[in-house]
Order: C-alpha cells, then sequence, then structure tokens
C-alpha cells in the first residue's frame, strides 16, 4: 500500500484524493478511524455512553455510602432516657451482686 501512495505522490495526486482512492478500492478498513455514519456511529457513541453510566453508578454508590455511614454514626433515636429513680436502683442492685 506505502509503494502504491508513493506512485499516486509521484503522479501529482494529493493526500485526500489518494485516501478516497484506497476507501473506495478497500474500504473504509483503511481508515484509522471510522466514519461517524451508520454502525461506526456506535463506535463513536458507546465510549462516551459507557463513562456516562460508569460515573452515574460511582456517584450513586458514594451517595450511598455516605448516607449509610450517618445512619450509623447517629445516635439511636428509640431509647426514652432513663429516669434518675431507675438507674439509682440499678446501681444499688450492681453493688449488692458485684
Amino acid at each position: 500500500m506505502q509503494a502504491m501512495a508513493e506512485k499516486e505522490v509521484a503522479s501529482g495526486k494529493d493526500g485526500p484524493t489518494i485516501l478516497q482512492d484506497f476507501v473506495l478500492k478497500y474500504g473504509t478498513q483503511v481508515l484509522s478511524t471510522p466514519p461517524p455514519s451508520g454502525f461506526n456511529l456506535m463506535v463513536w457513541i458507546l465510549p462516551i455512553l459507557g463513562g456516562i453510566i460508569g460515573l452515574s453508578a460511582v456517584l450513586m454508590a458514594v451517595r450511598r455510602w455516605r448516607h449509610v455511614s450517618v445512619v450509623h454514626n447517629a445516635a439511636p433515636t428509640f431509647c426514652a432516657p432513663i429516669e434518675p429513680e431507675a438507674m439509682a436502683e440499678m446501681e444499688e442492685e450492681m453493688k449488692r451482686l458485684g
């Protein structure tokens, strides 16, 4: 292919014309990047879409982890305060047993 390109340059053709001739002869496989049309458009869209989905998943996981850690660090709200009389009775019972 390089020899063919050199022959084309020697005959006076410019770069875009030579590239177009190669695409016509061999197809879009000779291009380093596929043209953004048809099925090849997926090559352009999927990496961007995958990045967006991946970033969204990471952000959701971080939010969930932060929410869980805040809930675990919070003081329990299901216990009622202990009355002083009950506390005194428990302390007397512990002294008597121990």
